[in-house]
């Protein structure tokens, strides 16, 4: 929902939290774009009071995405420890281990007894992010085991670490990419899991809710490729216009050469306007389906997301009649002149297949919005018919404009 505001409605809401952690939190959780555009307007002293108090794996994804002005003076906000510590991370790739991973971590030496870890521990979990297991080290800080905190609890107080551990210890290196780091958490079911360098020290952990936002980002990146939609990272106008176009026009072109051969059959009757509307059909609804399919993945993804609600459907639906109206007057002048010029059509006639054209890509749009956040509405699964619902409820609404055309030429 606080994505969904705009600047100063988000600026408004921020300050009436009053707790500084509560605002650590809400920035922690916010998507990238809602950072890029939201810290740089918020006054200094709250950013740098916020940041403080954010985990330094968030502290890490949020300085490396604002710009580089900024960035410099939060990490002079921080004292000495702290900034050296995100100045490590930073030296990683975003999309890495060495980039997910927190270096707030419970780790022990292996010549510990469990009682001295347990004190220990008492007094190093409240600093500590990965607190779901204890890693055990040995002298040159390198990962000789671990041990869960159920088992640590529940062993005797003289036994040694190195004695109790385990010591098949899965691990990720700095540079193991972060889809390779969610299936090794998905496939073992870990709460955590150790990042090391190349000469197995221990450098941090990453956790699973961190491997969860992987998981998720991943997913909606492969359902946008599918609804070619493109980056999920970038979800403005502009953006949406640059992703959607290539598959837009691929699909014109397409009806374009269904058009020719079409109309070629059909030169007999050229001077029937009704022949060359039909020929212009697989035009229609080839671009028609695709602009459907493109909303639709993108309508989808948000009801998932849980931003195509009741509040959420206005804005979505804004959005996309304006993606609809650009493309749909876009393909309509093309095709229009294309006919005019190439195909000495009679202007009235051109103009007849251009407005059908800019109705069927409108209303395919309106759909793609429409009936995946009605499905939802009647408890089903948005994801399962959407995009055949909306597709085939484009295509026959495009049949039955195209034919009211032809009859109303005809009379």
């Amino acid at each position: 929902i606080f994505g969904e505001l705009d600047t100063a409605e988000q600026i408004t809401v921020f300050n009436l939290i009053p707790e500084l952690d509560m605002r650590a939190e809400l920035v922690s959780h916010l998507s990238e774009s809602t950072q890029k555009d939201f810290i740089p307007r918020v006054p200094e002293k709250s950013v740098f009071e916020t940041v403080a108090l954010m985990d330094a794996d968030d502290q890490t994804d949020l300085i490396s995405r604002l710009p580089e002005e900024l960035s410099k003076k939060i990490l002079e906000s921080m004292g000495k420890e702290d900034k050296e510590e995100i100045e490590d991370l930073l030296q990683y790739s975003a999309d890495t281990a060495g980039g997910l991973m927190t270096t707030e971590i419970l780790a022990f030496e292996q010549g510990l007894t469990v009682k001295r870890a347990i004190e220990l521990l008492q007094q190093e979990a409240e600093e500590a992010v990965a607190t779901f297991y204890a890693y055990v080290v040995d002298d040159f800080h390198k990962l000789v085991g671990v041990l869960s905190l159920k088992q640590l609890l529940l062993s005797k107080p003289t036994d040694i670490l190195k004695d109790i551990m385990i010591k098949d210890t899965v691990s990720v290196d700095l540079e193991t990419a972060q889809e390779d780091v969610a299936k090794l958490v998905e496939k073992y079911d870990f709460l955590s899991i150790p990042v090391v360098d190349e000469n197995n020290t221990l450098m941090g952990a990453i956790t699973v809710d961190d491997v969860i936002d992987v998981i998720r980002e991943e997913a909606k990146e492969r359902l946008l490729a599918l609804g070619q939609t493109g980056s999920a990272a970038d979800f403005s106008f502009r953006q949406q216009i640059k992703s959607r176009y290539p598959w837009i026009s691929l699909s014109f072109i397409g009806g374009i050469l269904g058009y020719l051969v079409l109309s070629s059959l059909f030169s007999f009757q050229e001077t029937h306007g009704a022949w060359l509307i039909v020929s212009a059909l697989p035009l229609l609804l080839m671009t028609g389906m695709t602009v459907s399919n493109q909303s639709t993945t993108v309508s989808v993804q948000a009801i998932r997301e849980g931003k195509l609600d009741v509040v959420g459907l206005p804005y979505y639906l804004l959005n996309e009649i304006q993606i609809g109206t650009f493309f749909g007057l876009v393909l309509a002048l093309l095709l229009g002149f294309m006919e005019v010029m190439f195909n000495q059509i009679p202007l009235p006639l051109a103009a007849s297949l251009a407005v059908i054209v800019f109705i069927q890509v409108w209303l395919a749009v309106v759909l793609g919005v429409l009936v995946p956040w009605v499905l939802k509405r009647m408890q089903l699964d948005p994801a399962v018919g959407s995009l055949s619902v909306a597709a085939i409820s484009s295509q026959l609404i495009t049949v039955v404009v195209a034919s009211s055309v032809i009859e109303w030429g005809m009379n």
